[in-house]
């Protein structure tokens, strides 16, 4: 079955039926967007075919409304009904009853070279993705811990030492070449993992664990700005703010919970992270 959809004048398609249902699922179809298929008299709307419902069965019964055909009194008398040889209205006369609809203009769609590409990835992965760039950022800051007194510095936390303070300890405490080296670790991190999301819209631990962030509507690359602030705002509110553990947790339960899997910075940058596939890349 070839299935057709349209929304706002541009056509799409066609799907096929598994395409639609997983559609229908991420909500990249709406119930209000209009499809076709053989058979179908009209376009009619998602939402009327699927009975409100987000899977499409073609073969479950669906209730009609056409109202039965008026009996002219030369029919009734079983005199024949002269045959009208008016030609049909060029507009709304013909409805799509062939193979392949053409009431609206086709256009490249996104929706086709993503219908196979919307699988939503798993929030372990996801977790375990930012638990990789927490480790690679560890890393990153061993030249500064190797030169600094556990035990010291571990009472100085203890004390509830604010963080301008407890930078204050590891400057003073560490020697110039060591900031030095973890300072241009750090850099070339940041720089590596901000090229991996504007051109894949990967993290190095998204890249390990083969999930990307894509734009939530047509399951594509999100923009360089979109991406960058939302990784750079998620870092700094949930990690470098005193309410950030709560929106931690917060997150973490609305990704277990959510259909499409969306944390709070998802939500505010209308993202999703999906399993990576290079058809998400195409322009």
């Amino acid at each position: 079955m070839q299935i057709y959809l349209a929304r706002n004048q541009v056509q799409a398609g066609p799907y096929t039926l598994t395409e639609l249902n997983n559609m229908l699922a991420t909500g990249q179809v709406d119930l209000n967007d209009l499809m076709w298929h053989a058979g179908m008299e009209q376009w009619k709307t998602v939402g009327e075919m699927t009975q409100g419902q987000l899977h499409y069965n073609p073969n479950a019964p669906t209730a009609t409304n056409t109202p039965p055909r008026r009996v002219s009194v030369a029919e009734l008398y079983g005199k024949k009904e002269p045959e009208t040889t008016a030609k049909p209205s060029s507009e709304g006369s013909t409805l799509h009853t062939n193979t392949e609809p053409n009431r609206f203009v086709r256009k490249a769609s996104a929706l086709k070279k993503t219908a196979s590409t919307t699988a939503l990835a798993n929030p372990v992965l996801r977790i375990v993705a930012t638990l990789l760039n927490f480790f690679l950022f560890s890393l990153t800051l061993i030249p500064i811990s190797s030169n600094i007194d556990a035990d010291e510095f571990y009472a100085l936390f203890e004390s509830q030492a604010t963080q301008v303070e407890l930078l204050n300890y590891i400057y003073q405490n560490t020697a110039q070449h060591l900031m030095t080296m973890s300072a241009l670790l750090v850099s070339g991190l940041l720089l590596v993992n901000a090229i991996l999301l504007v051109k894949k819209g990967q993290s190095i631990g998204k890249l390990i664990t083969g999930i990307r962030v894509v734009n939530a509507q047509d399951n594509q690359l999100a923009s360089a700005n979109t991406i960058l602030i939302r990784a750079i705002l998620a870092s700094v509110i949930y990690y470098m703010t005193p309410i950030g553990l709560f929106l931690v947790i917060g997150s973490l339960v609305l990704m277990f919970i959510n259909d499409r899997k969306q944390t709070i910075h998802d939500k505010v940058f209308k993202t999703v992270v999906v399993k990576a596939d290079p058809k998400q890349l195409e322009k």
